[in-house]
């Protein structure tokens, strides 16, 4: 089971608008989207797409994933290409709908990939998550013809999203810190995503099954809040399955016979 790549699209001056986007935020907040962007590279051919609300169709076969922190909404457009998840467009989420115009500009990033992709001849694309060698364009006196020509020497295949985490928790404590507090929550969020849609659950109907409310599962799946004991009990057991607790010391991980069933 081949899982796909989520990387950034790389216009053909070399700039990558949502790792640019991201560079503006603060780093927290950057740490918080950016574990929410690498669920992404969750996905393959068995579960090609994260469940809603988590993402969703946009326009044919452009997508939408859903990335928040507290209350500040963000979206990402991005499509497929084989095996990777081109990421076009991030902004935030003020209004009901996604306007037109954002829409629009996915588009138009996406028909500029594709043509750069199928160009004849073209660049070989380099592996996902390492930068594209400087282009080497001789000057000439058309601006115009320069940047025409950068263009077909630079790959539209960006930066992977697990890349870019990497170097930003290399250069911020900030984001490196805030990745490593909410680890745990981010780890039992994609687990029950996961798990929910191998099961084709609603967050709604996963709700029913733990006789809760879809807003605590909605939490859950933030991978931003804190779940008791016995809230994690009866959620295993709503997905079919049981929750096990144990222990680590310095000695080492806990054996099969030292986890306890809860």
């Amino acid at each position: 089971m081949a899982a796909f790549h989520a990387v950034s699209y790389r216009a053909g001056d070399g700039t990558e608008p949502v790792r640019d986007f991201l560079d503006l935020l603060d780093d927290e907040v950057a740490a918080v989207l950016g574990q929410q962007l690498d669920r992404l590279n969750m996905l393959s051919d068995e579960i090609p797409h994260l469940p809603f609300p988590h993402t969703s169709q946009v326009d044919g076969e452009l997508r939408e994933l859903r990335c928040h922190y507290g209350r500040q909404l963000f979206r990402v457009l991005y499509r497929r290409s084989d095996r990777l998840l081109v990421l076009l467009h991030i902004f935030s989420k003020r209004t009901a709908k996604i306007s037109a115009s954002d829409i629009a500009l996915a588009h138009e990033r996406w028909d500029d990939f594709k043509a750069r992709m199928d160009a004849d001849p073209r660049t070989p694309p380099r592996p996902a998550g390492h930068d594209a060698p400087c282009p080497s364009v001789r000057r000439t006196a058309n601006l115009a013809d320069e940047v025409t020509a950068m263009a077909k020497n630079v790959s539209p295949i960006g930066t992977s999203v697990g890349e870019d985490i990497s170097r930003r928790r290399a250069r911020s404590t900030k984001y490196q810190d805030t990745q490593d507090r909410l680890r745990p929550f981010e780890e039992i969020a994609r687990m029950v995503i996961m798990r929910r849609a191998q099961l084709g659950l609603t967050q709604q109907e996963l709700a029913d099954r733990m006789d809760t409310t879809k807003s605590v599962i909605s939490r859950i799946e933030s991978g931003q809040h804190r779940s008791g004991t016995d809230t994690l009990r009866r959620l295993a057991e709503a997905l079919d399955g049981h929750a096990v607790i144990g222990f680590e010391f310095d000695s080492g991980r806990p054996s099969q016979s030292d986890l306890v069933r809860l």
